[in-house]
């Protein structure tokens, strides 16, 4: 992994790469987060809810 998790472009990078390896959208998001609280001690989103409200802002602002 190139790019850190703790940032904002890691983050969702290493989402995506969960789900090309064929995990559920809320799979990947638990496994990202727990990978967040080994590594770093910490997590990004408190629920899933949380999550999917800000991966539709986050594709929404690739969109331009």
């Amino acid at each position: 992994m190139t790019k850190t998790i703790l940032t904002t472009e890691g983050y969702w990078a290493r989402y995506y790469q969960l789900l090309q390896d064929g995990s559920s959208n809320k799979d990947a998001w638990a496994q990202l987060e727990d990978e967040l609280r080994e590594q770093f001690g910490t997590s990004k989103y408190s629920s899933y809810e949380s999550f999917r409200v800000m991966k539709t802002k986050y594709l929404q602002n690739l969109k331009g």
